[in-house]
């Protein structure tokens, strides 16, 4: 792996693990189900590359979340963010700080 990678392993894992725990705290199933998609589908890329760039698979042309430079894969990885931070503010029991 190279030196971007080791360092952002920890913070794909720390993200997962919010991420499903927004999901599991989601006060509906459509916005617990959102959640899993989402998380999934940054941790799927994250993933993906990860292993590609182990070669431990072919090569997919998927970019590194919020790392790697790709324009479209930034802006689906930032509305995924966002829509996630929309559930876990709808959801019971978390106090959020209004400007």
């Amino acid at each position: 792996m190279t030196g971007v990678q080791t360092c952002a392993l920890p913070i794909y894992v720390a993200l997962v693990l919010v991420g499903f725990r927004i999901a599991s705290r989601a006060p509906d199933l459509f916005g617990e189900l959102l959640a899993l998609g989402f998380t999934s589908l940054i941790a799927l890329q994250a993933l993906l590359h990860m292993a590609v760039g182990l070669s431990l698979l072919p090569t997919t042309g998927l970019a590194l979340p919020l790392v790697s430079y790709g324009r479209s894969n930034l802006i689906v990885t930032l509305a995924s963010l966002g829509i996630l931070m929309s559930v876990a503010r709808v959801a019971p029991g978390i106090k959020v700080a209004r400007a």
